[in-house]
C-alpha cells in the first residue's frame, strides 16, 4: 500500500505526527504493515513505534548520535515493560547520590519518566512509569511510580517538563471529548502529586491539547503556543513557575497561522522557533521565530533547503 493511495483527511482531523529521517530507524522484521508513530482508524488503536518517542513500545531504543543509528536497549529479563501507547509525555531526570562509607562517593542515577498516553483499547491512560537507564544491565528496567496525592488522572496529548526536582504535567485530554488546562507536579522528595490551583483572575489558556511547551530556565517560565481547544490556536501564554501565575502575551507582527501538532524549540533563551503542525485543511512546513524580548514574530525564509526529507504530519505506512 502506498501513502498516496491512503486518504487520511477524514480519519485524522488533527492528529499530526512528526516523521523523522528514515535512515536512523531500527530494522523492523515483520511481514505485516509497520505503522510509524500514529493511529490509522477512527478507533485510534495504538501500536509499537520507532518514531517521535522511542519508548512507546515494549522494546526501548535510543539513538547513537555519534554514528547516527538506533540501538535497542535490552531490558532486564522478566522485568515489567511499558504497555504500547501514543500521545504520552516523557522527561529525563538525573539524580545525584552521596555515599559516606570510610570514603566519599558521588554517583548518578539516570531516569526517564513517562506519564499517561493513549491506548486504542483502554483510551487515555493514567499510569506513571520510571525507566532506569544505567550501564549496569541488571538495572535496566521499567518500574511503576507512585500516584499518591492529587495526580492528573487519565491524560493524553499533554506536555511534561522537569524543574527543580519536580515533574510538571500540563493540559491534554482526559478522554475523547474532555480537554483540560490544569497544572500538576510530582515532587521527587515527598513522592506526592500536587495540583496547582490558579487565581481565577489569571488569563490562562483554554483547555488545550496538541500544543507546544517550552521551558525558559532564565526566567523560570514556560511558554505555551498553539494547540487545539475545539478550535485551533496561535496564542502565546507564559506560566511563571515561581509565582504560579498565567499571563497572556500580546504579540507584535504577523503571527503564524493557527495550528496544532507543531514543534517548538527555545534557542539561547531569546528566541522561540515554531515549525510544522497543521489544521483541518492543511499541513505546514514553515518556520517562525518569536523574539522573547520584543514579543515580535518573524517568518523565516527557508526556501525549503533545510528539509532533506520533507516533514509531514501524517502517519507513514510501510509494507514489508
Amino acid at each position: 500500500m502506498n501513502l498516496q493511495d491512503f486518504d487520511f483527511s477524514k480519519r485524522l482531523p488533527y492528529d499530526f505526527h512528526k516523521i523523522v529521517q528514515i535512515p536512523v530507524f531500527p530494522k523492523i522484521k515483520t511481514s505485516k504493515k509497520a505503522m510509524l508513530g500514529a493511529d490509522v482508524s477512527n478507533n485510534m488503536f495504538s501500536t509499537k513505534s520507532f518514531i517521535a518517542s522511542s519508548l512507546s513500545m515494549k522494546k526501548s531504543h535510543h539513538s547513537n548520535t555519534k554514528y547516527s543509528m538506533w540501538t535497542e536497549i535490552k531490558l532486564f529479563p522478566f522485568s515489567k515493560t511499558l504497555s504500547p501507547r501514543s500521545y504520552h509525555s516523557a522527561v529525563f531526570h538525573e539524580n545525584k547520590y552521596f555515599l559516606f562509607d570510610f570514603s566519599f562517593y558521588l554517583f548518578f542515577k539516570k531516569r526517564i519518566y513517562v506519564y499517561g498516553g493513549y491506548d486504542g483499547n483502554s483510551g487515555s491512560l493514567s499510569d506513571f512509569m520510571q525507566f532506569n537507564y544505567s550501564k549496569n544491565d541488571h538495572e535496566i528496567r521499567w518500574e511503576p511510580m507512585p500516584l499518591t496525592g492529587l495526580s492528573p488522572g487519565k491524560l493524553c496529548r499533554h506536555s511534561a517538563f522537569f524543574y527543580k526536582n519536580r515533574m510538571y504535567v500540563f493540559g491534554g485530554k482526559k478522554n475523547v471529548y474532555l480537554n483540560n488546562n490544569d497544572m500538576y507536579f510530582y515532587d521527587f522528595e515527598t513522592k506526592f502529586w500536587f495540583q496547582i490551583f490558579i487565581d481565577k483572575k489569571d488569563k490562562k489558556p483554554k483547555k488545550l491539547d496538541s500544543f507546544s511547551l517550552s521551558l525558559d530556565l532564565t526566567t523560570a517560565k514556560i511558554i505555551i503556543f498553539g494547540g487545539f481547544h475545539g478550535k485551533f490556536s496561535n496564542k502565546i501564554f507564559y506560566f511563571d513557575l515561581n509565582e504560579n501565575r498565567w499571563e497572556k502575551i500580546i504579540t507584535k507582527g504577523i503571527a503564524p497561522e493557527k495550528r496544532a501538532g507543531h514543534c517548538a524549540v527555545l534557542y539561547n533563551d531569546k528566541h522561540l522557533y515554531i515549525s510544522g503542525g497543521g489544521d483541518f485543511d492543511q499541513k505546514f512546513n514553515d518556520m517562525w521565530r518569536f523574539d522573547l524580548e520584543y514579543l515580535t514574530w518573524q517568518k523565516i525564509d527557508t526556501n525549503d533547503r533545510i528539509y532533506q526529507v520533507k516533514i509531514i504530519y501524517l502517519p507513514l505506512i510501510l509494507q514489508y
